[in-house]
């Protein structure tokens, strides 16, 4: 009788045991399905704004042909950035050169800030002083030894 109940008492606690360890592995299986889940929507979602910001250059090239009309820096800036986000040279190509085209165009648009105007030459000269500064590495203090 002794024996009998250490062996229901074995059988219970590997019972136990097993119940427990098919837990813990419902619980990674689903902790997997989860991250697998959270990579093939993060990828997606990438591929998705990936073509509506190509959709959106490309729209915008093509209105600007259609019309010819020149556009101002800022719009032809904005797009670029959105381009340089995205760009890929295979599938870009013809994109930076639409670009370059464009911003050659905007350089004639008179509507541009004038350094005659006091305002606009102080936002012109603090433009081309940060650009001066990040551009020229030996004014960077970091790179200068202590």
């Amino acid at each position: 009788m002794f024996s009998m109940i250490q062996t229901s008492k074995t059988e219970f606690l590997d019972m136990a045991r097993a119940a427990r360890e098919e837990r813990k592995g419902q619980k990674e299986r689903e902790r997997a399905t989860i991250v697998i889940q959270a990579v093939v929507r993060r990828y997606l979602c990438r591929c998705r704004l990936l073509r509506e910001i190509r959709l959106e250059i490309d729209d915008f090239f093509d209105v600007g042909e259609s019309i010819s009309s020149k556009r101002s820096a800022l719009v032809v800036f904005k797009i670029a950035r959105k381009l340089l986000f995205v760009f890929h040279v295979k599938e870009d190509k013809e994109r930076l050169q639409k670009l370059c085209n464009c911003v050659l165009n905007s350089m004639e648009v008179e509507n541009e800030p004038k350094p005659d105007i006091l305002q606009d030459a102080k936002f012109i000269t603090l433009y081309l002083t940060v650009l001066i500064t990040f551009t020229d590495a030996s004014n960077w203090k970091i790179l200068k030894g202590k």
